[in-house]
């Protein structure tokens, strides 16, 4: 069963970690808001995506993975890595939808997901989400989603594993977004 709470985009998870949806959906307890977020603000960033220390299935390369950002009208925009390819034109994979609402934040990037390819043969991919308190400086948000890592993946243009992938869901991953 998924709950939640905003219009937002939310992952739903069974009870092994698999997604079983990802959905636009309002809350029946929330009553119809006018929208008062707004982006982040616009300019330059540090991210950092931090696994869970639980994750111990992950190797070191997947548990941390950082990147340069830039913030505009939608949110972030990830550089300084090699993403996956535009999927049919739609979507790219380094892109995380963000807004803040006074001094909290929320960070999106389930639909689509952040896929690295560290290689040309393996991928790393992060779903979920990140709410918490905004600094204009360095914020740590908790983070709820998924650390993949794949190291033989297939020649297609959407992330498939040729091999079983890695897995780690948890609700302790950390997401660190740091102005420059």
């Amino acid at each position: 069963m998924c709950a939640f709470a905003l219009l937002l985009p939310a992952s739903c998870f069974s009870q092994d970690g698999e997604i079983v949806s990802t959905e636009h959906r309002r809350s029946a307890t929330q009553p119809p808001m006018a929208p008062r977020s707004a982006p982040v603000p616009s300019g330059k960033y540090d991210l950092v995506f931090e696994a869970d220390s639980a994750c111990d299935e992950l190797p070191t390369a997947a548990k941390s993975r950082r990147y340069s950002a830039t913030a505009g009208s939608v949110g972030l925009t990830l550089e300084g890595a090699m993403f996956g390819e535009p999927y049919e034109g739609e979507y790219s994979w380094n892109v995380i939808y963000a807004s803040v609402d006074g001094d909290l934040a929320t960070l999106n990037f389930n639909d689509p997901e952040i896929w690295e390819l560290p290689t040309p043969d393996s991928y790393v991919v992060i779903l979920g989400s990140a709410a918490g308190r905004f600094d204009a400086q360095t914020s740590t948000l908790p983070m709820t989603g998924q650390f993949r890592f794949c190291p033989t993946r297939e020649t297609e243009t959407y992330p498939e594993c040729a091999v079983d992938e890695v897995k780690c869901q948890s609700t302790h991953h950390k997401l660190t977004l740091t102005r420059k």
